[in-house]
């Protein structure tokens, strides 16, 4: 392993800048953790209602049980939906996202109704995946989609020694390596002469079926959409069923297939690491592990990310000194581009 390159939420935002359809609307962005919920939530979903209404019964505050109650014909408006349990949470999201976010509500999730498979599929597809594939397919369209400029550029310093941990859902990345002409595969499958990616918390591309276990990655070009796909051994393959959920504190001892892929490649022992787009937290102790082992190894550790403090943060969690670059030009230059 020459280079693993390590792409975050921050790299999905630059190619929306940069290549997206609307790339100077930020409302059109994908979302950071900041605006995940108030970006992606179905706000007449039956879970999402749910989960919020129990985490604001947790603090004591106050909502509308309108929506929560509706019967078949009833009618709301846009101010019930404000005064819900999803509306409020979502303006606490946006007055205090540090307290109030995804990962601390998905954390709330987990401990107080468990791991339920019936009711996450529900919350990550009214939650997470709908609006979320809505938003990338306006922004880069399907198949090969629009040329993925940001991506490219890091896509073409990239060989086949390389390793690629992708944290996101998305497939910008994804799709700039195959518009770069780079052989991919995907972790667990792994392939010579290939750059591999592991995408641990799922992918628009990972189908699985939830009845049997059966999954598999498809090619990023070549996704059937948002529908479910028939498994011929029985059940469906769901392109939102291996999404893993942000949340704090998660271990991927409780998501085996998040587990099998980064075993994969362990262990990680690059020449250099590079972090795009990603900001590290205490709280991720299974990534910050793999972090840390790559960084014991690494001659050299680049850090791409406008935010200083998020920098400063990543030195002090692996005790390394990390170049720091604010752009994607700027670590470019570095490499005479």
């Amino acid at each position: 392993m020459n280079r693993l390159l390590i792409v975050g939420a921050g790299a999905s935002l630059e190619e929306c800048k940069q290549s997206g359809n609307y790339p100077n609307d930020p409302e059109r962005y994908l979302p950071s953790i900041k605006n995940f919920c108030g970006k992606l939530f179905q706000r007449d979903s039956e879970i999402l209602l749910q989960v919020t209404s129990s985490y604001l019964d947790k603090l004591g505050m106050k909502y509308d049980s309108k929506l929560i109650n509706l019967k078949p014909g009833d009618s709301f408006s846009s101010d019930d939906m404000e005064k819900s349990p999803i509306g409020i949470f979502l303006k606490l999201e946006s007055q205090s996202p540090e307290e109030h976010n995804i990962e601390r509500l998905c954390e709330y999730v987990w401990v107080t109704f468990g791991a339920s498979i019936q009711l996450w599929e529900a919350f990550i597809y009214a939650g997470i995946y709908l609006h979320l594939f809505t938003l990338f397919t306006r922004q880069f369209g399907l198949g090969i989609g629009v040329p993925m400029l940001a991506g490219r550029r890091v896509a073409n310093q990239l060989t086949s020694s390389d390793v690629v941990l992708n944290l996101n859902y998305d497939i910008a990345f994804d799709l700039a390596l195959k518009q770069s002409g780079k052989n991919i595969c995907y972790a667990p499958d792994l392939r010579e002469n290939a750059i591999s990616i592991l995408k641990p918390h799922g992918s628009f591309n990972f189908y699985v079926n939830l009845v049997n276990g059966n999954c598999y990655f498809e090619e990023p070009d070549r996704i059937h959409g948002s529908v479910s796909i028939p498994d011929p051994s029985g059940g469906f393959f769901s392109p939102h069923g291996g999404i893993v959920p942000p949340r704090l504190n998660k271990s991927y001892i409780h998501h085996p297939g998040a587990e099998i892929i980064l075993d994969t490649c362990r262990p990680f022992l690059p020449k250099i690491v590079t972090f795009w787009g990603v900001g590290l937290t205490d709280s991720d102790v299974d990534l910050l592990s793999i972090y840390r082992e790559a960084a014991t190894s690494a001659e050299i550790i680049e850090f791409i990310n406008p935010a200083m403090e998020a920098h400063q943060k990543a030195e002090k969690l692996l005790n390394r000194e990390i170049a720091f670059f604010a752009t994607l030009d700027q670590w470019l230059e570095k490499y005479g581009l």
